[in-house]
């Protein structure tokens, strides 16, 4: 299992829609200062980082603002991961997160004022494993 996508929109420093493939094995993150290495990351831990009352911790400096004076902050932050080549105790270990693919999404959405944490729901018809 890899992380294979990562889409990140209103974050940090993306203030567009922004994409990125990895391929198995090792990846490296090469840019300027101020390219989104740290941003890439950040979206990545805030995946997978619960806080101690088990919330996601969205800050307002999480949100995108534009470097210009008077520039506008982005409404809504949205970070999809998509993992990829999982094998059957993978599979079963993130059944939540799996559709008919062997892949595993994760979703957070965020606004100023809550965030939804999504989870696509299993297909209750598929065939159990033997």
């Amino acid at each position: 299992m890899y992380l294979s996508t990562l889409e990140i929109n209103g974050f940090k420093c993306f203030d567009k829609s922004f994409s990125i493939e990895f391929n198995d094995g090792l990846n490296v993150l090469v840019g300027e200062n101020g390219a989104g290495k740290t941003g890439i990351i950040s979206a990545i831990r805030q995946l997978f980082t619960d806080s101690e009352s088990g919330k996601r911790s969205i800050r307002d400096r999480d949100f995108y603002r534009g470097f210009s004076h008077g520039a506008m902050t982005s409404e809504s932050i949205h970070i999809e991961a998509t993992f990829s080549e999982l094998n059957q105790n993978e599979t079963t270990a993130f059944i939540d997160w799996c559709g008919q693919e062997p892949e595993a999404k994760t979703y957070l959405y965020s606004n100023e004022s809550r965030i939804t944490w999504t989870l696509p729901v299993p297909d209750l018809g598929r065939t159990p494993a033997h």
